[in-house]
């Protein structure tokens, strides 16, 4: 308004000053009224468009600031809720913890209550504060009785020095310690028990001990028991220590008389070079079962014939090597009284079995059926012929044929031994055969073919024997012995010999 009136007040100035002037003025004067006037107009109009801009502006900026501010309300509020919720979340999550660490303490709380051992709660002082019912259990006690008892005390009641020195260790070092001690009970009974003394610290103090007995009584008792006798075991023992050097005196007196008989055993065998000279083209493959054998080899040469003999004696050990002692024996003292005219195989097995029943009084009603099996061979290569007689065992032989391939022949010996028995009455057989240059013999006892082993632990048998010595024809004799016996070795393996074996092979 001050604006308008002002501008009245110098138009009427004006108006008055014209009067004085002329038209022409007047005129110009009117003109730059009438200018004057649209110019305050149109101020006017430019102040309002102004203060209207202005008036939207501030509005504008007041509803900016409201939305800004409902925003910064709205994620207040938003934040504000999730950590409520986080803060419920918690609360929820202790609640739970809180839960199950009551449900754990009242689970060990009914654990230690319940179990077998004493527990027993000490303040740091050394007094009872609670006992579980094993403690009752173990030592008589009641809680009434020995509650805050000095008499009771931790650190003085019912122990020795060498406790003393580890409960202060405990102490000092704050660390779990072992002993074992005794105490009498409500009845006046030894208890021994362990106890395990557990230290409960709070803030590295001190605040309570734990103390788990265990009942040793029962062990201890046994434990006396086993000192009675283990002294009784040790008594016994120094007993059988004596014995055992006294069987070890005789066992070394027997193994001595025994290693005397292999001595002699040997000696009455013949000797290598002797068989070398008689008959060089043969091996001999002798495995006793111990020391001395029941099985023997026998080879002598008289006039052009040479005898070999594979025998297999009752029994083994001593009472076989007894035997084969009495039958090498035999035999020399047959061969060497006997004529032509009984130079026979048949005969001659005939002739021993006439000295061994005789030696041992054998009779039909005598129980003693001690005797040998056994093969024997005469061989002339004047004549290029071999006698053979067999009582039990076998005469194995391979010869070329008219198609030059090598044939296995087999003769079976007579079905009863040298010695008393049912058919004693009958001739042993004589066999004949012509022999020729490369045909190979085998004489032997039933050792090899008996032979244990195997993934089974079967007999070897006598198919399988036969079967060997068919692939190794085209080896030397020499080396034969030696397949023979890695062979029966690797048969045997971890199991132990149950026979002697004697396998004799003869190459014309």
């Amino acid at each position: 308004m001050k604006k308008y009136i002002l501008i009245l007040i110098i138009v009427f100035v004006v108006l008055n000053i014209n009067s004085a002037m002329s038209g022409a003025t007047f005129k110009v004067v009117n003109k730059t009224v009438q200018d004057t006037t649209q110019l305050v107009k149109m101020k006017h109009v430019i102040t309002q468009e102004s203060e209207t801009k202005f008036q939207i502006f501030i509005r504008n900026l007041f509803a900016l600031g409201f939305f800004t501010l409902l925003i910064i309300l709205i994620i207040t509020i938003f934040l504000f809720n999730k950590k409520i919720k986080k803060v419920n979340a918690y609360i929820s999550n202790f609640d739970n913890e809180y839960k199950d660490s009551l449900f754990e303490i009242e689970k060990f709380s009914t654990i230690l209550n319940n179990t077998e051992n004493s527990v027993m709660i000490y303040d740091k002082e050394g007094l009872v504060e609670w006992i579980n019912i094993g403690c009752k259990s173990l030592f008589g006690y009641s809680i009434d009785n020995i509650k805050h008892k000095e008499k009771y005390n931790l650190f003085s009641y019912n122990i020795n020095d060498k406790i003393k020195i580890q409960i202060e260790n405990c102490k000092k070092t704050k660390e779990s310690t072992i002993y074992t001690n005794s105490i009498e009970d409500e009845f006046l009974n030894k208890v021994w028990y362990q106890r395990s003394l557990i230290p409960i610290l709070r803030d590295n103090e001190i605040v309570l001990y734990a103390a788990i007995d265990s009942d040793l009584t029962m062990t201890k008792i046994a434990m006396g028991q086993i000192k009675r006798q283990k002294k009784k075991v040790e008594e016994q023992r120094n007993i059988a220590i004596e014995q055992k050097k006294e069987i070890e005196k005789q066992k070394k007196k027997i193994t001595d008389s025994i290693n005397y008989a292999s001595y002699i055993q040997s000696a009455v065998l013949p000797p290598m070079d002797i068989m070398d000279s008689i008959l060089p083209n043969r091996f001999i493959l002798f495995k006793p079962r111990d020391v001395v054998s029941g099985d023997f080899y026998w080879l002598t040469k008289v006039d052009e014939k040479i005898i070999v003999v594979a025998a297999d004696c009752t029994g083994h050990g001593v009472p076989g090597a007894f035997m084969s002692m009495l039958g090498i024996t035999f035999l020399n003292e047959i061969i060497n009284a006997i004529n032509d005219d009984n130079f026979v195989a048949g005969i001659i097995l005939d002739k021993l079995r006439e000295y061994v029943i005789n030696s041992l009084h054998q009779t039909k009603e005598s129980s003693t059926k001690d005797g040998m099996d056994l093969s024997l061979c005469i061989l002339d290569y004047n004549e290029m012929k071999m006698q053979y007689a067999g009582a039990y065992n076998p005469l194995y032989y391979f010869k070329k044929n008219n198609n030059n391939e090598t044939e296995f022949v087999e003769i079976k010996g007579d079905r009863m031994p040298i010695g008393i028995h049912i058919r004693q009455d009958n001739k042993f057989t004589n066999n004949v055969i012509n022999v020729n240059k490369g045909d190979t013999f085998y004489l032997f006892s039933d050792g090899y073919a008996d032979q244990l082993g195997g993934e089974r632990k079967r007999k070897f048998l006598s198919k399988n024997f036969k079967i060997l010595l068919a692939k190794i024809q085209n080896e030397t004799l020499e080396n034969q012995k030696q397949i023979l016996n890695k062979t029966m070795v690797d048969w045997m393996g971890e199991y132990e010999q149950i026979d002697d074996i004697v396998v004799i092979g003869i190459k014309i």
